[in-house]
């Protein structure tokens, strides 16, 4: 979906990000049979969400592993056993999410996110937006405030 060029595909892309989100929230919450496995994946998801208060993110899933004590590939093998994705995928749709946000609520300029998330260039930013909306930052922004005004 967040490659397709379909009507409102960005709108379905987005939509997908922030129930990966809510997911993560719910997720870290459970523990009725709580082994290691989910037990990371619990401290996994808290991580990112943590992430997300903080004013940079960026963190790469070696960054992640570290604090968490684990390898990058254990890390991987867990994310993919107890959620069907790998820990760079639910990374990457967390960087998404949070991009998307800041584009359509905050307004803030694409060279600016791209610093906050620590992305190494604004036009690395630009193609990571692209590639996974098929969309280009200012078209997103400009969707968002059409979609504000025609609602009100």
């Amino acid at each position: 979906e967040a490659t397709s060029n379909e009507p409102m595909a960005q709108i379905a892309a987005s939509a997908h990000a922030q129930l990966m989100m809510v997911w993560a929230h719910r997720y870290q919450r459970q523990a009725p049979t709580e082994n290691a496995a989910r037990r990371l994946m619990r401290a996994f998801c808290a991580l990112l969400v943590q992430s997300q208060s903080t004013s940079k993110g960026g963190a790469n899933m070696a960054d992640y592993a570290s604090k968490l004590g684990v390898t990058p590939t254990h890390l991987t093998r867990v994310c993919k056993s107890e959620s069907g994705m790998t820990a760079a995928d639910l990374i990457t749709q967390h960087t998404l999410q949070r991009a998307c946000r800041m584009l359509e609520d905050e307004g803030m300029k694409a060279i600016d996110i791209s610093k906050r998330l620590n992305f190494s260039t604004p036009a690395y930013f630009t193609r990571f937006i692209k590639t996974h909306t098929g969309q280009t930052p200012s078209a997103i922004r400009s969707d968002a405030m059409a979609s504000r005004k025609a609602a009100a």
